[in-house]
């Protein structure tokens, strides 16, 4: 065993890329994530054969969120790695095992009363990209992973990014995976150049996440999409997370008037004053940060909604 105690699996998402990760004991493992349909027979197979460890002594399978990229390969986990349970919080396994579900929670949320649509082609990717599969244990509250070399992984509640994400401590190493549950101030390409909005969704419990990881400071923070982060970067990308989010309810605000406006229309003149990414093509992910303004602003009775022609419409 490396001084880590754990191994990378990275996987190719396009222009991006996700990592998963295995925490290693002497004989049982936990794996954090499932990647895209196929990852385990393609990517977490292959690493297992090159550290010599069997499919088998994979002990759990913890899933951080729905996302297809992330609980995408959910279905394939019972026969590729026949030990393993799979672990997940009870807000997001519903989505992850029935396509339906999924689409309705998440793929075409803003379909239904937000009159914002997801394009075919996005549809159809996540549909290719996702095995929907049972879940084996359905957590509402936070857990503990006993590793056989005594090390013990705390399974994390995170919210924001969605309503049940999870993340693991490991307190031997000082490491927090979080996977997607922080997002800086734009999800990156593989080459570090900005791709499209952060896509945290609840937005107080998006910033109680960020401040309960700030009083943790662990020392390495593994991330899916960014890499790594370590000592003062870690207080950097988590200072830069909070302060997208005050940039954008502050444009948001401004958009704001009398006159009503959809979530599609605050959503295209937000984008081009926020982003850092390519404009074209990122409306629908700047909704979810969008979205979750709005009704934290229309529970503190800031704003009203009202029906309209093309969905519901935002006023001050």
């Amino acid at each position: 065993m490396d001084d880590s105690g754990r191994t990378r699996i990275r996987i190719p998402l396009g222009e991006r890329f996700a990592d998963l990760w295995l925490f290693r004991g002497r004989h049982g493992h936990v794996l954090f994530d499932t990647g895209v349909k196929g990852t385990i027979r393609e990517a977490v197979i292959p690493t297992l054969e090159g550290l010599g460890i069997a499919p088998e002594s994979v002990e759990a399978v913890v899933v951080s969120h729905l996302d297809v990229d992330h609980a995408g390969d959910v279905g394939n986990v019972s026969h590729l790695l026949p030990n393993a349970e799979v672990i997940a919080h009870e807000s997001d396994a519903a989505a992850m095992s029935d396509w339906a579900t999924f689409s309705a929670q998440r793929g075409q949320e803003f379909s239904q009363g937000w009159g914002l649509h997801e394009t075919p082609a996005a549809i159809d990717w996540m549909r290719n990209a996702f095995a929907p599969g049972k879940i084996d244990r359905i957590l509402q509250h936070e857990d503990k992973l006993e590793l056989d070399d005594g090390r013990v992984l705390e399974v994390w509640h995170v919210p924001g990014h969605t309503r049940g994400h999870l993340a693991l401590y490991d307190s031997w190493a000082d490491s927090l995976a979080i996977s997607d549950a922080i997002l800086g101030s734009a999800v990156p390409f593989a080459d570090g150049s900005p791709s499209f909005p952060p896509t945290y969704r609840h937005v107080d419990l998006y910033l109680s996440t960020i401040q309960r990881v700030q009083e943790c400071a662990p020392r390495t923070l593994l991330t899916a999409h960014y890499g790594d982060f370590v000592g003062a970067d870690v207080t950097h990308f988590l200072e830069e997370s909070v302060s997208f989010v005050h940039t954008l309810d502050r444009v948001v605000r401004d958009i704001l008037s009398s006159e009503g406006k959809t979530l599609a229309q605050i959503v295209q003149e937000a984008n081009p004053v926020v982003a850092s990414w390519p404009v074209e093509g990122t409306n629908t992910a700047l909704a979810f940060p969008v979205s979750g303004h709005l009704e934290r602003m229309l529970a503190a009775e800031e704003i009203q909604k009202k029906d309209g022609h093309s969905g519901w419409e935002w006023t001050r």
